[in-house]
Formats: structure tokens, sequence, C-alpha cells
């Protein structure tokens, strides 16, 4: 599991390079790790979002469907008003 590194990457020390080496192998293990397990969580992330993307993209397309078929219902009531209203002034013309 990641951790939190505390100060900075182990300094030099020209008396005991064997140990310094070791220090830097491990803090930069550790950096690796933690690089490890933020991108594993951004991963995880990434992925939720995109299932939720994919569910709204659904969605949309839903609602256009629906808003095309309101397009077409009111296409059609528009066309229905104007013939009713063309018969009502014929017949008020006859009056």
């Amino acid at each position: 599991m990641a951790t939190t590194l505390p100060g900075s990457p182990p300094g030099f020390n020209k008396e005991n390079i064997g140990g310094t080496v070791r220090s830097i192998c491990s803090y930069l293990r550790t950096l690796h790790d933690n690089l490890d397990f933020t991108l594993g969580i951004f991963k995880k992330d990434i992925d939720t979002s995109k299932g939720k993307i994919e569910v709204l993209e659904k969605k949309v397309s839903v609602l256009e469907e629906g808003l095309r078929a309101a397009q077409d219902v009111i296409g059609t009531m528009k066309e229905d008003y104007n013939e009713l209203s063309a018969r009502v002034s014929a017949l008020e013309q006859k009056n």
C-alpha cells in the first residue's frame, strides 16, 4: 500500500556508497508503489466515469428520440389546427 514519503530523496554519503544506493533504491521503490497506487485509483475513476458517460449518452439519445416524436406531433397538430381553422372560416363565411 502507498505511503507518504517524508522529506526529500536520500542524500549522497561518500563514506557509505552502498548504503546510499540502498536508500535511493528503497526511496525509488516507494515512489513507484505510490505512483502505481495513484494510477490504479485514476484508472478506476476513469472506468467509472466512462460507464456513467455511456449511461448519460443513452439517456440523451432517448431524450432526443422523445423530442423528435414531440416535434412530429406538434407538426401534425399544427396541420390539423390550420385545417380546422380553414373549415371554421368557410362555415363563418356561409352564415
